[in-house]
C-alpha cells in the first residue's frame, strides 16, 4: 500500500513516517489490534457505546456532563 505518509528510501523499502498517520492506517491497525477485539464486537451489536464509522472504531460516551 502507497500512500502520502510513505517514505520510500534507496533499497526499495517503504518506510512510514511516524509523524504522521492516515484513516487507511488507523483502520488497519485498529482491525489488527487483538486488544480491540471485544470492543469490535460491542460495536457490532451497538453496545457500551461503541460504533463504527467509516471503518472506524469509536466510542460514545458522557462524562462530567459532556459528550466525547
Amino acid at each position: 500500500m502507497n500512500n502520502n505518509n510513505d517514505v520510500h528510501d534507496g533499497n526499495d523499502k517503504t518506510v512510514r513516517d511516524p509523524g504522521k498517520a492516515s484513516a487507511e492506517l488507523l483502520k488497519a491497525e485498529q482491525r489488527s489490534d487483538t486488544l480491540l477485539a471485544d470492543c469490535w464486537s460491542l460495536a457490532e451489536r451497538h453496545k457500551a457505546g461503541y460504533f463504527i464509522r467509516d471503518g472506524i472504531l469509536y466510542r460514545y460516551r458522557k462524562m462530567f456532563g459532556h459528550e466525547y
